[in-house]
């Protein structure tokens, strides 16, 4: 939850994201800091932010100990918000796509291998 939240999200999966129906909104930074849902991730924002500047291993124990409680406490609210059905996993971006691309014919087939070394005469 701690990386999903550098990416402006609530959700640990890439893609998905929380939207509150209350406020029929996305569950952003932003919006976890102004919805009356959640409660005690005050410093959420500032800590996602922080995040990607400096790895949490180099904060002091008693900020990443904080961090960790209100990472924890938000990923507890979105799940009770899940299970009241106050909040819904929606699919925030398309799924990537593979696109095969050709290249050429490929390496010939045995039978046609095979075929071909007998119609030889030698």
């Amino acid at each position: 939850m701690i990386l999903a939240t550098t990416s402006n999200s609530t959700s640990t999966y890439f893609g998905l994201g929380h939207v509150c129906h209350k406020h029929n909104k996305l569950f952003t930074m932003e919006h976890v800091q102004e919805c009356s849902e959640i409660r005690g991730c005050d410093n959420i924002q500032s800590y996602a932010r922080r995040l990607k500047e400096q790895h949490i291993l180099e904060w002091s124990s008693e900020e990443r100990l904080q961090a960790i409680t209100e990472f924890a406490l938000l990923t507890i609210q979105m799940k009770n918000l899940e299970s009241t059905n106050q909040a819904s996993l929606v699919q925030t971006q398309p799924p990537a796509q593979y696109i095969k691309k050709k290249k050429g014919p490929g390496r010939p087939r045995k039978k046609d291998q095979v075929a071909e070394s007998c119609t030889k005469l030698t």
